[in-house]
Protein backbone atom coordinates (compact mmCIF):
# COMPACT_ATOMS: atom_id res chain seq x y z
CA UNK A 1 0.00 0.00 0.00
CA UNK A 2 1.47 2.89 -1.23
CA UNK A 3 1.18 6.24 0.68
CA UNK A 4 2.45 8.67 -2.06
CA UNK A 5 3.49 8.48 -5.22
CA UNK A 6 2.31 6.67 -8.42
CA UNK A 7 2.34 3.35 -9.74
CA UNK A 8 4.03 2.64 -12.81
CA UNK A 9 2.48 1.67 -15.77
CA UNK A 10 6.15 0.48 -17.26
CA UNK A 11 8.42 -0.47 -14.17
CA UNK A 12 11.80 -0.82 -14.90
CA UNK A 13 12.82 -2.87 -12.98
CA UNK A 14 10.64 -6.15 -13.30
CA UNK A 15 13.59 -8.15 -11.46
CA UNK A 16 11.43 -8.30 -7.83
CA UNK A 17 8.08 -9.07 -10.03
CA UNK A 18 10.08 -11.88 -11.18
CA UNK A 19 11.26 -12.90 -7.76
CA UNK A 20 7.76 -12.63 -6.04
CA UNK A 21 6.46 -14.76 -9.40
CA UNK A 22 8.73 -17.67 -9.08
CA UNK A 23 7.96 -17.30 -5.13
CA UNK A 24 4.37 -17.79 -5.65
CA UNK A 25 4.73 -20.47 -7.71
CA UNK A 26 7.09 -22.64 -5.29
CA UNK A 27 9.89 -22.11 -7.73
CA UNK A 28 11.89 -20.61 -5.59
CA UNK A 29 13.20 -22.39 -2.37
CA UNK A 30 13.42 -20.33 0.32
CA UNK A 31 17.13 -20.19 1.24
CA UNK A 32 19.32 -18.84 4.34
CA UNK A 33 21.98 -16.58 3.08
CA UNK A 34 24.98 -17.71 2.89
CA UNK A 35 28.03 -17.99 0.42
CA UNK A 36 27.03 -20.89 -1.09
CA UNK A 37 23.52 -20.10 -1.63
CA UNK A 38 24.42 -16.96 -2.95
CA UNK A 39 26.73 -18.83 -5.66
CA UNK A 40 23.62 -21.15 -6.64
CA UNK A 41 21.75 -18.09 -7.57
CA UNK A 42 24.21 -15.94 -9.19
CA UNK A 43 23.79 -17.18 -12.66
CA UNK A 44 19.81 -16.87 -12.17
CA UNK A 45 20.39 -13.25 -11.03
CA UNK A 46 22.86 -12.23 -14.11
CA UNK A 47 20.36 -13.60 -16.28
CA UNK A 48 17.51 -11.46 -14.66
CA UNK A 49 19.98 -8.52 -14.68
CA UNK A 50 21.01 -9.32 -18.52
CA UNK A 51 17.19 -9.76 -19.68
CA UNK A 52 16.39 -6.55 -17.75
CA UNK A 53 19.24 -4.95 -19.47
CA UNK A 54 17.84 -5.08 -22.71
CA UNK A 55 14.43 -4.80 -21.86
CA UNK A 56 15.12 -1.44 -20.79
CA UNK A 57 17.43 -0.73 -23.51
CA UNK A 58 14.76 -1.51 -26.18
CA UNK A 59 12.83 1.42 -24.21
CA UNK A 60 15.34 3.81 -24.93
CA UNK A 61 14.57 6.38 -27.50
CA UNK A 62 18.19 7.38 -29.04
CA UNK A 63 18.90 10.71 -30.12
CA UNK A 64 19.21 11.28 -34.24
CA UNK A 65 22.34 12.07 -35.93
CA UNK A 66 21.32 16.37 -36.28
CA UNK A 67 20.35 16.15 -32.56
CA UNK A 68 23.67 15.29 -31.55
CA UNK A 69 25.00 17.33 -34.11
CA UNK A 70 23.30 20.42 -32.56
CA UNK A 71 23.15 19.63 -28.82
CA UNK A 72 27.36 18.89 -29.57
CA UNK A 73 27.46 22.63 -31.52
CA UNK A 74 25.52 23.82 -28.64
CA UNK A 75 27.87 22.40 -25.78
CA UNK A 76 31.14 23.65 -28.01
CA UNK A 77 29.46 27.32 -27.97
CA UNK A 78 29.20 27.57 -24.31
CA UNK A 79 32.08 26.23 -23.28
CA UNK A 80 34.00 29.01 -25.47
CA UNK A 81 31.59 31.41 -24.37
CA UNK A 82 32.44 30.85 -20.62
CA UNK A 83 35.81 30.86 -21.24
CA UNK A 84 35.92 34.08 -22.66
CA UNK A 85 33.83 35.38 -20.08
CA UNK A 86 36.13 34.10 -17.27
CA UNK A 87 38.90 35.21 -19.10
CA UNK A 88 37.45 38.97 -18.94
CA UNK A 89 36.85 38.34 -15.38
CA UNK A 90 40.06 37.34 -15.26
CA UNK A 91 41.31 40.57 -16.46
CA UNK A 92 39.74 42.83 -14.52
CA UNK A 93 40.47 41.32 -11.29
CA UNK A 94 44.00 41.11 -12.19
CA UNK A 95 44.35 44.37 -13.40
CA UNK A 96 42.37 45.88 -10.36
CA UNK A 97 44.48 43.76 -8.12
CA UNK A 98 47.66 45.18 -9.93
CA UNK A 99 46.78 48.81 -9.28
CA UNK A 100 46.06 48.06 -5.93
CA UNK A 101 48.99 47.13 -4.90
CA UNK A 102 50.51 49.90 -6.94
CA UNK A 103 49.03 52.48 -5.00
CA UNK A 104 49.81 50.85 -1.83
CA UNK A 105 53.17 50.37 -2.13
CA UNK A 106 54.21 54.32 -3.50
Amino acid sequence: NREWGFESLRPCHSTQLRYEKRKMAGTLEPTKPGTLESMKQWPQITRDYIDDLKLEMRRVTWPTRQQVQATTAVVILTVFAFSAYFKVVDEVISRTVTRLQSTLSK
